[in-house]
């Protein structure tokens, strides 16, 4: 009974950090929630919970962590997926089953942000002028991972939240230590067609890419990616296999407190909206495949079904 204890508390204990973390972006978050569901695996494998018992809080659990954040696609694909392969079988089997998958998936995300920056790197022009916005490792990631082709990186400072700051500095001393001799600049969202004049490319994150092609991310990228539009460049949304939504899965907006905006105002609802959708038809989607289109994204949100129902 201790052992059932500790392992429910640990999982309500995770559930609420996933809730609550406004500070990573959706790949890390959804790692986390791997390393979660893992570890209710491990408890039906050594005893700590009867196999039945731990499968069926992972069943629970899946249903959870997929409803935790409704603007992150993420948690809900590592849901899906690792429920899909512990349904079949017996509990132990189950069990074992989804422990492969994440395992797996945590393997492919340690991969996947090189695979992405090779992806991107052949499609910059030499000394790239790059605008980017919000905070996204794998962003950061692919624009280190490229700074010999890339002169000047502008990050947009992405209100509500303004994390672009925090990812202009973490980009400006990784490439101090790296002796890169080009500029890093830090911009408000409205100046976005004074950044993108001065641009070669923009590349974003995403926090979901939708069955229908669309890409969820902080708002203010799709405003900058009508902007790139309009002079003719390139908009790249990159994200890792795992943003891709489940079908069936239903993006609701998230927001945050409204004092990010202003304080109370008698009379005035301040509403602190944090991501937005972006069409597909403004935006090339680059995964760790390459460049993949709407029907791409619609046919591997096919293999997702958004179901948690008992094993068979």
């Amino acid at each position: 009974m201790a052992d059932d204890d500790a392992v429910r508390a640990e999982v309500a204990d995770g559930l609420a950090a996933i809730r609550d973390d406004h500070a990573r972006g959706a790949s890390a978050i959804a790692q986390e929630a791997a390393r979660l569901l893992a570890r209710i695996c491990a408890a039906g494998m050594t005893g700590a919970l009867p196999p039945a018992t731990a499968r069926e809080l992972l069943r629970t659990t899946c249903q959870d962590v997929a409803a935790a954040r409704p603007s992150m696609a993420p948690l809900a694909h590592v849901a899906s997926y690792i429920w899909q392969a512990a349904r079949a079988g017996a509990a132990e089997t189950g069990l074992a089953a989804a422990q492969a998958a994440i395992t797996a998936l945590l393997a492919e995300a340690q991969t996947a942000p090189d695979r992405i920056a090779t992806h991107i790197g052949v499609r910059l022009p030499p000394a790239a002028r790059v605008v980017t916005l919000s905070r996204s490792a794998t962003v950061t990631h692919v624009l280190l991972a490229n700074a010999a082709h890339i002169s000047a990186i502008t990050c947009l400072e992405a209100r509500p939240g303004g994390e672009g700051a925090t990812a202009a500095w973490e980009i400006a001393a990784a490439l101090t230590a790296q002796s890169w001799d080009g500029t890093v600049r830090l911009m408000a969202d409205a100046a976005l067609a004074l950044a993108i004049a001065e641009a070669d490319c923009v590349v974003v994150g995403a926090d979901a890419l939708l069955a229908e092609g669309d890409a969820v991310n902080k708002v203010g990228t799709h405003p900058l990616a009508l902007a790139a539009q309009a002079a003719a460049i390139p908009c790249y949304v990159i994200a890792e296999r795992i943003k891709i939504a489940p079908a069936g899965w239903r993006w609701q907006p998230e927001s945050f407190a409204p004092a990010l905006i202003a304080p109370l105002i008698p009379g005035v609802v301040v509403e602190a909206v944090v991501f937005e959708r972006t069409p597909g038809a403004l935006v090339t989607r680059i995964s760790q495949d390459g460049s993949i289109d709407a029907h791409a994204v619609a046919q591997q949100a096919a293999l997702l079904p958004m179901s948690f129902t008992d094993a068979p």
